[in-house]
C-alpha cells in the first residue's frame, strides 16, 4: 500500500517469488495483478509451508497454474508429520532447491517476503550464487526478534502501570504478571519487544500488531497503539 514492494513501474520479464509465512500476502498481491492483466512475464512462485495444510490461497494458486502457462508454482514442506500424500518438496529452502526450482536464477528479479530469519537465509544463499543483489528486494514484517535475557519466561497476562501512576523522574514500566517480571521502557519498544528484553514468551506472527496472535490481557494501565498498519 506504500508503494515500496512492488512488482511496478518497471515490470522484470523474469521474476522469482520467494515467501514463507504471512509473507505470502505482497506476493499474491502482484501475482493477481499479473494474472489479470495477462501481463507478460514469467514467474517462479516459491513458498514455504509447514505442512500441507498451512498453504494460504491453495485452491487459488493451483488456478492460476493451470490458466497461466507462465506461472510456475513450488511448494516446500518443513515438518516430518506434515508429509502424510504430499509429493511435492520437502525441506527448508536450500541452495540445491532454487538450484533445481529456478535454473535460471541469475537471470531473474527476486522478491522475498518472511520473517527476518528466513529472509536473511535466503539473501545468504543468493549472495553464496553471485546472485546480482541489487536485482533482490525485500519486505519485512514487523522488527527483528530480540536476543532473550531469560529464555524460560512465560506470559499469558501483561499489566502495564501507566505513565501518570508513576513519579515525574521514571520511565513507564510494564510488568508481566505471570512471569513476574518487570521492565522499564522508553515508550518506543512494543510490549512484544520489550517481553523478548526480559526473557518472556509471547506467541506471535507478523510482528507489527496486524494479525492479532500476540494478543495478551492488560490488567492494569495505559497501552498506545500510535502506528497502526
Amino acid at each position: 500500500p506504500m508503494w515500496q514492494f512492488t512488482c511496478l513501474p518497471t515490470l522484470h520479464p523474469k521474476l522469482l517469488f520467494i515467501s514463507g509465512g504471512s509473507g505470502i500476502a505482497p506476493m499474491m498481491s502482484m501475482t493477481r495483478w499479473i494474472y489479470d492483466a495477462i501481463a507478460d512475464c514469467d514467474i517462479v512462485f516459491l513458498y514455504s509451508a509447514p505442512t500441507p495444510h498451512d498453504i494460504p490461497f491453495r485452491t487459488e494458486l493451483e488456478i492460476m497454474t493451470a490458466h497461466m502457462a507462465n506461472f510456475h508454482l513450488a511448494v516446500t514442506i518443513t515438518q516430518q508429520d506434515g508429509l502424510n500424500g504430499w509429493l511435492g518438496l520437502t525441506g527448508r529452502i536450500s541452495k540445491s532447491m532454487l538450484h533445481l526450482v529456478v535454473p535460471d536464477l541469475l537471470e531473474r528479479f527476486v522478491y522475498i517476503c518472511g520473517s527476518e530469519p528466513f529472509m536473511q537465509k535466503i539473501k545468504s544463499i543468493l549472495k553464496s550464487v553471485s546472485f546480482p543483489m541489487q536485482n533482490c528486494i525485500e519486505e519485512s514484517f514487523g522488527s527483528p526478534i530480540l536476543k532473550s535475557a531469560n529464555p524460560k519466561g512465560n506470559l499469558h497476562l501483561a499489566k502495564q502501570i501507566s505513565i501518570g501512576s508513576q513519579p515525574s523522574a521514571q520511565k513507564p514500566t510494564v510488568y508481566f504478571s505471570q512471569s513476574k517480571q518487570e521492565v522499564i521502557t522508553d515508550d518506543t519498544a512494543s510490549i512484544l519487544e520489550l517481553a523478548e528484553q526480559a526473557g518472556v514468551t509471547i506467541r506471535n506472527h507478523c510482528r507489527v500488531g496486524a494479525c492479532g496472535a500476540c494478543k495478551v490481557l492488560t490488567c492494569q494501565g495505559k497501552v498506545n497503539y500510535s502506528r497502526p498498519p
